[in-house]
């Protein structure tokens, strides 16, 4: 089965003073640090939890907390006969007949992807999905 890497992790920059840190992705980050003259001590991830670098520029990573990604059931009033889900972190699960990466075809699998609309995995089962990256179908309140 196809997955990618699961990143439980919300990143931010902004500028020290001047402007408020806002949400980026995890590149955009990662470019930032390297930038600022940070760099990991080793492989490619992310370097620090936060940084300064000297000309200002912030930056912040945070853990999602449970609770954070939580369903909206959008297709059905009924969960147990939904078609599709949409999380409050952008992300979407769904059934499809999709080609997956890996060159296989979904067949109608559930299929989670991020807010990118990339594929991060896919199950026979949604329940499955949703224990494996902490997703809850209780609508948002």
């Amino acid at each position: 089965m196809f997955i990618t890497e699961h990143d439980d992790r919300k990143f931010y920059l902004g500028i020290k003073g001047i402007s408020d840190l806002r949400q980026v992705t995890k590149a955009q980050y990662i470019a930032a640090e390297r930038a600022g003259g940070f760099y990991p001590k080793s492989g490619n991830d992310v370097a620090t939890g936060g940084f300064t670098a000297a000309n200002g520029l912030t930056g912040q990573v945070f853990r999602l907390q449970p609770g954070d990604r939580r369903a909206l059931l959008v297709s059905s009033h009924d969960k147990e006969s939904a078609s599709e889900y949409h999380f409050t972190n952008g992300w979407i699960a769904r059934r499809e007949n999709s080609k997956l990466p890996n060159g296989a075809d979904a067949n109608g699998r559930w299929v989670l992807r991020n807010e990118d609309n990339q594929i991060v995995d896919c199950d026979k089962y949604s329940v499955d999905l949703f224990e494996k990256y902490d997703l809850s179908t209780e609508k948002q309140r």
